[in-house]
């Protein structure tokens, strides 16, 4: 083999080396030092998202404890408002229907204290029927500030959406009921008393047609079976919550002045029995209701005609009171509405950067 031919070979494994292994061995090299690179970049980034984020979370407690001291700040103004404008919180007792057997207890009871009441008629017990008072007691009872309400047939729920059927059969009990009082020389009644758990969407619409005004849903919390005399919506619809039972009258109506609320009570049904009857069943319950409300400086008992001429009365009296209020809360709403933006925005900007 002549140097030219062993030069030539050489040159072969020369360039075989560098293509087998030098290059591969840079191109790894260069790969894991792109890599490391790269992990050091992700892991830096990722260091700063994270004291972004918690440098946010930081700022979203700070956030926050001003959201909850303006919170504070409006129910401290609501429960001014309450002061200032002497609201009074209206209590509305609405009875199922009258049994003979104690239907003069009722009424004494509620004369003695001089407050009218609701009474709540269904397709199945209307006045005059068996087991309801006749329609001269009902008169009676129109004559001295009661107010008569329709409930559902058979107690049925109403659901939000009702298939047609459903819908129609409540129109057929709402029309028998109408004719019924027409028919017997009464107005049908303009409130109607809800079942509990009713959503009345569904109905709403037919309002109109059956006079209906207003109307309560039943609720066992106190929380929820009160709204605030001054919410428009309720205003509007002259919508009051209810409640079956009472045990504690008397820290509920606290809380209610406190927050100058009103609500309506139904009672089920009311009986003659003993001071161990701890719900609102009996004649004793009903009694020690009225002697609570009476001796309250701030509440009183009414209907739910005398509910709504009272929400307009303490309107006009208190027109520039209550704008004056409303003026404070918007401003806290807003300082509130702008809080939350920022918190978002403040999410937004940390995420943004990763």
């Amino acid at each position: 083999m002549n140097m030219e031919e062993m030069q030539k070979q050489q040159d072969r494994k020369n360039k075989n080396f560098i293509l087998t292994k030098l290059i591969p061995f840079f191109v790894f090299l260069i790969l894991a030092v792109s890599l490391i690179l790269a992990v050091i970049y992700e892991k830096t980034h990722l260091n700063r998202l994270s004291q972004r984020l918690t440098d946010a979370g930081q700022k979203e407690i700070i956030i926050e404890q001003k959201i909850s001291a303006l919170q504070e700040e409006k129910e401290q103004i609501q429960r001014q408002f309450v002061i200032d404008s002497n609201l009074k919180t209206n209590i509305i007792f609405c009875f199922n229907d009258f049994e003979n057997s104690s239907y003069h207890s009722i009424i004494e009871s509620m004369k003695n204290y001089g407050n009218p009441g609701v009474i709540v008629f269904r397709t199945d017990n209307m006045p005059g029927m068996d087991g309801s008072i006749t329609i001269e007691e009902y008169k009676e009872l129109l004559a001295d500030g009661w107010e008569g309400a329709v409930a559902t047939e058979g107690g049925k729920i109403l659901y939000e959406y009702m298939a047609d059927p459903v819908l129609d059969k409540w129109k057929i009990s709402m029309d028998q009921m109408r004719n019924y009082f027409e028919n017997n020389g009464l107005e049908f009644p303009h409130i109607y008393i809800a079942a509990e758990g009713e959503l009345l969407n569904s109905v709403e619409i037919y309002f109109p047609q059956y006079g209906i005004t207003g109307y309560a849903v039943v609720e066992y919390n106190v929380k929820k079976a009160a709204r605030e005399l001054t919410d428009d919506a309720m205003l509007d619809m002259g919508m009051i919550k209810a409640k079956y039972i009472y045990k504690d009258l008397e820290s509920d109506l606290k809380e209610l002045q406190y927050e100058g609320k009103s609500m309506a009570m139904r009672f089920q049904t009311v009986e003659s029995s003993s001071p161990s009857n701890i719900y609102n069943t009996s004649i004793y319950r009903l009694n020690t209701y009225l002697e609570t409300i009476s001796n309250s400086e701030n509440a009183q008992i009414t209907t739910f005609q005398g509910y709504r001429d009272y929400q307009e009365a303490f309107e006009n009296d208190n027109a520039e009171l209550i704008q004056q209020y409303k003026a404070k809360l918007e401003k806290i709403e807003n300082e509130m509405k702008k809080l939350e933006q920022e918190n978002d925005r403040n999410y937004k900007n940390a995420i943004s950067y990763y």
